[in-house]
């Protein structure tokens, strides 16, 4: 498998775990919401950057959440392609 397929495999399984935990913390109720596997989080990225033509005016910024479900879903992931490989061949 190209190393390309396997960064993109990995990639999404962290944002499908991060989205997977920002739904649970949506849906459970507040007495589930003081585990520590919620109250963790880290955000990354940068802040907006502003393009201003004549034409239009384009602002751009990208932010990441990191979570415990983030590395779940990046261990489960890993896993996948791990037995994958391992028992293809």
């Amino acid at each position: 498998m190209k190393i390309s397929t396997w960064i993109i495999i990995l990639v999404l399984g962290f944002l499908i775990g991060t989205t997977i935990g920002e739904i649970l913390r949506l849906v459970l109720p507040e007495k589930f919401l003081n585990a520590a596997v919620f109250k963790n989080y880290w955000t990354t990225g940068f802040s907006n950057l502003y393009i201003d033509a004549k034409i239009m005016s384009v602002r751009f910024s990208i932010k990441i959440l990191i979570t415990a479900f983030s590395w779940i879903g990046l261990f489960f992931s890993a896993l996948v392609l791990l037995l994958k490989e391992t028992f293809n061949k």
